[in-house]
């Protein structure tokens, strides 16, 4: 339990403001004014190279900022879409476990096949019902939490299914299907989640990015400085010019 809000240096206006000055007044006093320390003019070019680093790291922030915007944006319709998809899973299974197209007592008539043959579809649809009944009793009715894909290899075994009983193969592979796009959409949201949240790395540079902008346009000040002294006072003929 938190008794009171924290926030650390890099969250506080304050002490950027103080950062900034501070390192203005030290850039100041050590690459303006000193003599010895003081830079010339391919010198302080030289410094473009350090601040524009330094405050390009702040890109890292804003790349961020916009992944973590776009993915929020999509979560909640990827969400709905899982829940649309789960709900095809167990209906599908609703369907298919209850008297209808599979479950069912064929019936002989004056137009039905050879009995060996009667009893052998007779036998493969009652599989393939015990099946979907099966998979009522693996798959929940309702959508668990957290999101949890659905294995296939880890459902009820599908029996076989010989090539010329084309309705119960297209039913099978319908159920298949089902279960594919379902999982293809729990993993969109996993991702999306893990999108919508920022990285260990990208914590650690944030935490730092406003402090080494503080830094980069206090050496931008003291580079504008140095530069209009440079060209306010003679040259200096016994300095080199690339100090």
């Amino acid at each position: 339990m938190v008794d009171e809000p924290f926030f650390p240096v890099t969250a506080r206006i304050e002490y950027i403001v103080f950062i900034f000055l501070a390192a203005l007044v030290i850039f100041n006093i050590f690459l303006v004014r000193l003599r010895r320390t003081s830079l010339g003019k391919i010198g302080w070019k030289r410094t473009e190279f350090i601040w524009l680093a330094v405050a390009s790291i702040s890109l890292l922030g804003a790349v961020s900022e916009a992944r973590i915007l776009f993915a929020k944006n999509q979560l909640e319709g990827a969400i709905d879409s899982v829940r649309f998809h789960y709900r095809m899973v167990s209906s599908y299974v609703d369907v298919y476990s209850n008297e209808g197209a599979v479950c069912r007592t064929f019936v002989r008539s004056e137009f039905s096949p050879p009995e060996k043959e009667f009893k052998r579809l007779q036998r493969l649809y009652d599989e393939v019902c015990l099946w979907f009944s099966d998979l009522r009793k693996a798959i929940p009715r309702e959508m668990a939490a957290p999101l949890a894909v659905l294995p296939v290899a880890g459902l009820p075994a599908s029996p076989k299914i010989p090539d010329d009983l084309r309705d119960l193969r297209e039913i099978r592979q319908g159920f298949i299907d089902a279960v594919e796009q379902y999982n293809k959409r729990v993993a969109a949201v996993t991702s999306l989640r893990r999108a919508a949240e920022r990285s260990t790395i990208e914590r650690a540079f944030i935490s730092v990015i406003p402090i080494l902008l503080a830094l980069a346009f206090a050496l931008r000040f003291t580079k504008v400085m140095g530069e209009i002294r440079l060209e306010s006072k003679p040259p200096d003929r016994d300095r080199p010019a690339g100090h």
